[in-house]
């Protein structure tokens, strides 16, 4: 693990702006459609380092804020936070368990599939970019921290999901996502409720 980083590297300022530049006027409107949104998730992570140092599964949370454009796209930011993920590190030995947590910011751009969607029905993908604290701390058998480490990361994720309507302005919404960590793979999936401030759809 390498120390902190206390900057945004440019690829990744470069993406969000790219992303923020999709959400322009030059997209039509459609009344229907576009709305404001809000909503909650809980999230279940697997987490697998390249070299198998940690390999496990973890719950956490998420809270979103997006804006859907017109039946085609939206964009979305979303605050993630996991519980720790953890592995043994001495495997011969009882103890000596490496800790791992995560939490920060995702910016998505999102396209919706109208034609095979109904009213009741959206099925959507997304694309964007993460900025993460990542924090490590391993202890030794006795559970006494011997190494610890925090640092920022940022890359790129991927997901899919559905949406289901429930009332006129509440949908429940399933998504799997895959986040591209520096030497591991994060794959979530998230069960949650967003509410529309927009006219009701």
């Amino acid at each position: 693990m390498t120390g902190p980083v206390a900057v945004v590297p440019a690829r990744t300022a470069c993406i969000a702006a790219a992303l923020a530049a999709l959400a322009t006027p030059a997209l039509a409107a459609d009344d229907a459609a576009t709305t404001w949104y809000a909503g909650g998730a809980v999230v279940f992570g697997n987490l697998k380092f390249d070299d198998a140092a940690i390999d496990d599964d973890a719950a956490g949370g998420r809270v979103s804020l997006g804006y859907r454009f017109n039946r085609w796209f939206g964009i979305e930011g979303s605050w993630l936070e996991t519980a720790d993920f953890e592995d043994d590190q001495l495997p011969a030995q009882p103890g000596g368990d490496a800790e791992l947590g995560l939490d920060g910011f995702t910016l998505s751009a999102v396209g919706y599939a109208p034609y095979i969607s109904n009213e009741d029905l959206a099925f959507y993908g997304k694309a964007g970019v993460y900025v993460l604290d990542q924090n490590l701390v391993v202890r030794d058998a006795a559970g006494v921290a011997t190494e610890g480490s925090a640092r920022r990361i940022d890359g790129l994720a991927v997901g899919a999901g559905l949406r289901a309507k429930v009332s006129e302005r509440v949908d429940m919404r399933a998504e799997g996502e895959w986040v591209d960590l520096d030497g591991a793979d994060l794959w979530l999936l998230s069960l949650g409720v967003d509410y529309r401030f927009g006219a009701p759809r």
